[in-house]
């Protein structure tokens, strides 16, 4: 809808309505892997001492999840493979602050004009884990083929996110060139690379071991290795690697306790039993926030956002005065100072604000419910009137939506608010029958894909958005290999959208790491992974 962006809050904040959405949830439930966040956090401020620790240095990391398979192939995309992501395994490309494209495994690479040839120098001297030799070109090869092999990548997220469908050929030129020929032009595709889908590993190492150790195993190039030895669903080590081609680990050995119980891990980390932990529960965020003598909390940002969707083809939302009614009804202040505890921002457009071609501040919907109720009586519904709303029954979506129902009700909407399970949200939206939604999603740095999940012909657009200049600009934007010109309609396209009024993002997210105080440098990067490249332990 026009001119939202320009609205300014008005009104004061109703904090009776922020603790009946208290009483629905008062944890923060985390969200795994899939994004790709890029806003990183470190435990401690850089210092010019170079972190040595003491010797024998020892990190204890408690986490609530695990797969308890014992896979740690990374071809496998399990979530479990990517605990240990930034630390055990690499890619050819990494991201730079910027979210651009910068060496890794890969020294440099060359570029066609056509945008199909994409030849990688790989770095020499480059060492495999438990002495399996020098990474060389044959290795990367060997790597793209095991993602196409189904009996060992059972999950098609590998293959899509690379776009292996699109790679013609992969081929050692010699022990350091690898030359990847593609099908169509794709700028993106360095981008594609520096993320973890196409993580390096040793060939040697697979043929040796045999899948099945070398998946309980797997062989990486990073400063720690995967020790051997693990108890699936409890514990697993790593170690450092003495051989590796860049800085070296300061820490000799990580430990990751599986503790599946929020008030356990809680526990173990305040007796002193572990030194940091992935904190989901807002209450104990805000008691470590409020005690920065015995915890370090990290805040890091995904690109991720919450947001309300807004089904026009439901009577009176098709109307625009109901749509911008119920953006004045919102007070994104309250849900972020209040709820979130200060530890959120609202959300400036549609892309998540540190996507790479997120819009800045253009969406800032005002406060304003008294003018909220003057449009529906403009709209004839001065009374209000009833709708459904939907939000998966997890902690994370529960108590936003409770906040979002209350201030709909301010404005004299009676709204049926259904928390359901995921796979029961999923089936009414597939099937066009939810009216009005909360949920939660994210956006790699190439945002294609969520553009698109909001055109006319997309199976998963649960706000049946329907307009041909939107369809337009997003397959102008998806076709586009010039990058500012792609840039200028990713722009368009997110604008058409939230003028519309279908959509109202609301919030950041975020994680929260509590850490002991003597633990320095450890920090939360691409993906919201914690990695201990950089981490010591202060004596």
């Amino acid at each position: 809808m026009k001119g939202i962006k320009n609205f300014k809050r008005s009104n004061r904040k109703y904090l009776a309505l922020l603790m009946a959405a208290l009483t629905a949830a008062a944890s923060l439930s985390a969200c795994s892997g899939s994004t790709s966040g890029d806003a990183s956090q470190s435990s401690s401020a850089k210092t010019e001492n170079n972190g040595s620790g003491a010797a024998g240095s020892v990190l204890r990391v408690g986490r609530t999840w695990d797969s308890g398979s014992g896979n740690f192939d990374p071809a496998t995309f399990s979530g479990i493979s990517f605990q240990f992501g930034p630390d055990v395994f690499e890619s050819l490309l990494t991201y730079n602050d910027k979210q651009e494209p910068a060496p890794y495994l890969a020294e440099s690479w060359e570029t066609s004009d056509d945008l199909k040839t994409y030849t990688f120098k790989l770095r020499e001297g480059v060492q495999f884990h438990y002495g399996f030799g020098e990474m060389k070109a044959s290795d990367v090869v060997f790597s793209v083929g095991r993602l196409l092999d189904p009996a060992i990548n059972n999950t098609a997220t590998n293959s899509t996110n690379l776009g292996l469908a699109n790679i013609e050929s992969v081929e050692a030129a010699d022990d350091y060139t690898v030359v990847f020929t593609l099908k169509e032009g794709d700028v993106f595709f360095p981008d594609k690379v520096a993320r973890s889908y196409l993580t390096i590993t040793s060939q040697k190492a697979v043929e040796d071991m045999g899948l099945e150790e070398y998946q309980k195993r797997p062989i990486g190039t990073g400063p720690f290795m995967l020790e051997e030895g693990g108890v699936p669903g409890e514990k697993y080590c790593t170690v450092k690697f003495d051989d590796y081609w860049g800085q070296k680990a300061k820490l000799d050995r990580v430990e990751y306790y599986v503790i599946p119980d929020d008030v356990t891990l809680a526990n173990a980390m305040e007796a002193g039993e572990i030194d940091t932990y992935d904190v989901n529960n807002l209450e104990k965020v805000e008691e470590y926030m409020a005690d920065p003598d015995t915890y370090v909390l990290l805040n890091a940002r995904d690109s991720a956002q919450s947001y309300i969707g807004i089904n026009a083809n439901f009577e009176p939302l098709n109307d625009p005065k109901v749509r911008e009614a119920i953006a004045l009804s919102i007070d994104r202040d309250m849900v972020c100072d209040e709820y979130f505890k200060g530890t959120e921002e609202k959300s400036k457009g549609f892309l998540p604000t540190f996507c790479r071609y997120a819009l800045e501040d253009y969406w800032n919907p005002e406060y304003n419910p008294e003018k909220a109720k003057q449009l529906l009586a403009e709209a004839g519904y001065p009374d209000g009137f009833a709708i459904d709303m939907y939000a998966p029954n997890d902690t994370l979506s529960a108590g936003p939506a409770t906040l979002v129902q209350q201030f709909l009700t301010q404005i004299g909407l009676k709204v049926d608010l259904q928390t359901v399970d995921f796979g029961v949200w999923l089936d009414k939206a597939k099937a066009g029958e939810i009216p009005i939604y909360l949920f939660w999603d994210s956006c790699p740095v190439i945002p294609d894909n969520v553009l698109k999940q909001f055109t006319s012909e997309s199976t998963i657009n649960y706000i049946a958005y329907n307009d041909p200049e939107y369809d337009r600009i997003v397959a102008a934007a998806v076709e586009e290999n010039d990058l500012a010109k792609k840039a200028e309609l990713y722009n368009e396209a997110q604008k058409n959208i939230m003028d519309s009024g279908c959509l109202y993002t609301m919030t950041t997210y975020s994680i929260h790491q509590v850490v002991n105080p003597r633990v320095k440098d450890l920090k939360i990067t691409t993906g919201l992974m914690l990695t201990c490249r950089e981490a010591y332990i202060e004596e």
